[in-house]
């Protein structure tokens, strides 16, 4: 795969005129596995606020990596490409680009590659990975156990209706009771459950840090309490229950609102890439809703 990162990127941090106000990085240790979680983050103006519990800070894009340098320009590429569509969402092609409809950045992904089709790819799984969880939620799509052993999680594969991609939901009980849970999508089993395992880890570390802290007030971030649900007895019961039951409704189809190139300032950075889903429901965007999507 060619990555013209190290060019491109240098480009992108203010010193150089560029978007990157600046890049935090942390070794981490994932259940044994040792990497590097890196966090960046626009110039003002640039970013907007963002009600997400993805990441453990206000960062505009993140990166998990055993490379240091590869989890900078993961993390680069998550920003460059949420400035992309936070700038298209606001202006006069929000509509075009399926935004109006898919309102999600998922989907969207900046790539800094020789060849355009290598965010196309990348901005195709994730759409996939969007369609996939809300449909089987919702009651669209089949899980089914994986034969694939990770000693410690289960793991669910969700039978899409793509013809690429593998999306899987892996999850674990902690000691404390509280369950955790992470989805992901890659062009393999093996793919998915590894970038999985980091997501898991995030939902982990929310859930820890409110069983330990606590809240004075109730949480404004629906999408952090969903998190907190699903970790509770109740919702792990809701979880699994739809877990065991066979989908009730017409099974969804990839039908692209939009799947091509953002083209804009930050082209020179990043090929960004859009591809944009009819989803068969909305549901995960009802902020009153205990939907497991966040």
């Amino acid at each position: 795969m060619f990555n013209l990162a190290a060019l491109k990127y240098r480009r992108a941090l203010a010193e150089s005129g560029g978007p990157i106000a600046r890049i935090a990085s942390t070794p981490v240790s994932i259940y044994g596995h040792n990497i590097y979680q890196a966090d960046a983050f626009l110039t003002p103006g640039l970013s907007p606020r963002k009600p997400s519990v993805e990441k453990s800070s206000e960062a505009d894009g993140s990166g998990s990596s055993a490379s240091p340098q590869t989890a900078r320009d993961l993390a680069v590429s998550e920003a460059i490409a949420r400035w992309a569509f936070h700038t298209e969402r606001a202006g006069p092609n929000g509509r075009r680009y399926g935004m109006d409809e898919s309102g999600s950045i998922k989907g969207t992904v900046a790539f800094p590659g020789l060849f355009k089709g290598q965010a196309q790819k990348r901005a195709q799984l994730e759409a996939l990975e969007l369609l996939a969880v809300t449909a089987w939620w919702s009651g669209h799509l089949k899980a089914t156990r994986s034969s694939t052993l990770v000693p410690g999680f289960e793991v669910l594969q969700l039978q899409h209706p793509a013809t690429f991609g593998e999306v899987v939901i892996i999850y674990r009980k902690a000691k404390s009771g509280h369950v955790s849970y992470g989805y992901a999508a890659s062009e393999s089993v093996t793919g998915a459950i590894a970038r999985a395992t980091i997501e898991l880890a995030r939902n982990e570390f929310t859930v820890t840090c409110h069983k330990i802290c606590g809240r004075a007030k109730p949480i404004a971030n629906y999408l952090e309490r969903r998190c907190l649900y699903f970790a509770t007895p109740a919702g792990h019961q809701e979880f699994i229950d739809r877990v065991n039951s066979d989908p009730q409704k017409s099974k969804a189809t990839w039908d692209p609102l939009y799947d091509g190139e953002l083209t804009g300032p930050w082209s020179r950075y990043a090929t960004v890439w859009r591809t944009a889903l009819r989803l068969p429901t909305q549901d995960h965007l009802d902020p009153d809703l205990n939907f497991f999507y966040w």
